[in-house]
């Protein structure tokens, strides 16, 4: 798995934990009248890394039918790339079973949108038992690999200071910030970036989620 694979992974199985937990849900196609959760409106243009699972998977199943889940790949795989860029590296159970069924109304509910504000956030952690501890930092995950940055985001926090989204511009050169505009992360500078990371958002000049 390539270092740019490994951070569309890690933020592909926070999404889907976030959701129902790592059943594999959002790995479902649609198909006739049934609808995944693909479509879903913040997994789309979002998460991606959908043909990592399926080659991987598709490795697996050649070698050990009918065992492996796609769930438990999708773990490992945001496990393995975390160490690939320079992250911790951890035991990780196994034994998770695939979803058979999917809820883009439920995908819609549970992910939290860009333009959340903090109380909401919380909230949306809170209810999967996690506290804002967990939250921030989990937040830590928009510092690895590419970090899509698109301008409604930045246009609707409420809680930044005033001044920093002027500077945003300049910030990145000669070239106008852009929706869709994509900043890769230094993994050699791993450390370093969440700790400048984490100062930030103690200093509202960062997104929390």
């Amino acid at each position: 798995m390539s270092k740019t694979n490994g951070g569309k992974i890690k933020k592909f199985f926070r999404v889907i934990s976030l959701h129902q937990g790592c059943d594999g849900s959002i790995l479902l196609d649609d198909v006739g009248s049934f609808v995944g959760e693909k479509g879903a409106e913040h997994n789309v243009n979002s998460v991606r890394g959908y043909e990592v699972i399926d080659q991987i998977k598709a490795n697996v199943e050649a070698v050990c039918p009918g065992v492996v889940s796609c769930a438990d790949i999708l773990a490992l795989a945001a496990r393995d790339g975390t160490f690939l860029l320079g992250g911790p590296a951890w035991a990780m159970p196994l034994g998770r079973r695939d979803s058979t069924t999917a809820s883009q109304s439920l995908a819609n509910s549970d992910i939290p949108s860009p333009a959340s504000n903090v109380t909401t956030l919380i909230s949306v952690f809170s209810n999967k038992g996690l506290d804002p501890r967990d939250m921030t930092a989990l937040a830590g995950a928009h510092t690895i690999g590419f970090s899509p940055t698109h301008l409604q985001r930045h246009q609707h926090r409420r809680g930044v200071r005033g001044a920093a989204p002027a500077h945003l511009p300049r910030r990145a050169g000669q070239r106008r910030l852009q929706p869709g505009a994509a900043r890769r992360a230094d993994a050699a500078a791993l450390r370093q970036r969440l700790l400048r990371y984490y100062r930030d958002l103690m200093g509202q000049r960062a997104l929390l989620y």
